[in-house]
């Protein structure tokens, strides 16, 4: 594919195209000409730059170096000393859904993914009497054994807080899901947890457990593929409900995604003059901008331009392809 080079001076760069709409910056400039965070960029010349083979073999098979660092005492961490000693505050950080980011990622994934290929909504609950401590520790325990069972090989999952207090999590998943799998796994990670007196409920309730669901069709009982042309139709609400919406704080990451997720281009920046020429100001709805004393927003009227679809899919595409590739590398070298 033909990938867009950087002009000779990124001042020009004021604009950013994105699958939502695009933004304008009022003083400053991009610093790229694809915005993006993960294992692979695009460089400067339009050149697609990769982990490469010996810098993966020299990470996996060059030799751990001990740390020869002696202890001076000097920081609480290495002496043990207490905050309250050392008068150190002792302050819990505050995670939240990065929204817009979250959001990207996966109208950007679902765009690059091949029309025969599923993406579901998975719902996980639990039992009212769950605390956040133990909620997150059984999920992260199901999900690892997911993932080692290849139940689940990319995800991107946010937290959620129900009304009655208990918190649960909405998982992305671009595959055929398990959902009877999915439960067995679930029944015995909190079993194990009720054995451990860890969380107060009945066991043979736990070993019937089927909480982890998928998204269904409004009105229907038929699981929701939300890539497919009627299911794209619903995603823009349930994005609104579960994202936009969702503002609750945690003490513990909000989301998380895996790689595939994390190495999307979620946006192309240009020049005014490209813009122009594009053609693509005529598909602006420009009656409600987003403004503030720094940029300004302008959502699409109905959806993304073709065009810009099209150069965001294939170039994904591309990377998520070279992902695959130095997967596949790094587990050859493993082996």
């Amino acid at each position: 594919m033909n990938i867009l080079k950087e002009p000779p001076t990124r001042q020009q760069l004021q604009f950013g195209l994105s699958l939502t709409g695009i933004t304008y910056l009022k003083e400053r400039q991009y610093r790229r000409r694809h915005i993006g965070k993960g294992n692979s960029y695009i460089s400067g010349k339009g050149d697609i730059i990769t982990t490469t083979a010996a810098r993966i073999e020299e990470k996996i098979l060059s030799p751990i170096l001990k740390n020869t660092h002696k202890k001076t005492g000097s920081s609480p961490q290495a002496t043990g000393i207490s905050n309250e000693r050392t008068g150190i505050k002792d302050t819990k950080k505050i995670y939240r859904i990065k929204k817009s980011l979250v959001k990207h990622r996966l109208l950007n994934l679902i765009n690059a993914l091949p029309k025969t290929q599923p993406l579901h909504f998975v719902t996980v609950t639990f039992p009212n009497t769950i605390s956040d401590e133990i909620a997150y520790k059984v999920f992260n325990t199901w999900l690892t054994r997911c993932r080692k069972a290849k139940l689940i090989s990319s995800y991107l999952w946010i937290a959620e807080r129900q009304k009655i207090g208990t918190i649960h999590f909405h998982i992305a998943i671009p595959d055929y899901f398990k959902v009877w799998l999915a439960n067995r796994y679930m029944q015995q990670c909190l079993t194990t947890q009720v054995r451990k007196q860890q969380l107060n409920w009945n066991i043979q309730a736990a070993k019937r457990y089927n909480g982890v669901d998928l998204a269904k069709i409004k009105g229907t009982n038929r699981v929701n593929n939300f890539n497919c042309r009627k299911g794209k139709k619903s995603l823009s609400n349930y994005l609104t409900k579960y994202i936009t919406k969702n503002n609750t704080e945690f003490n513990r990451l909000a989301w998380h995604n895996s790689r595939d997720f994390g190495v999307v281009i979620t946006k192309v920046t240009c020049t005014k003059a490209e813009l122009l020429s594009s053609g693509m100001l005529a598909e602006l709805d420009t009656t409600k901008p987003f403004i503030s004393n720094y940029i300004i927003f302008y959502k699409w009227k109905t959806s993304p331009p073709n065009q810009l679809k099209e150069y965001l899919s294939q170039l994904n595409s591309t990377l998520l392809a070279q992902l695959h590739n130095d997967n596949q590398l790094k587990s050859a070298l493993q082996n």
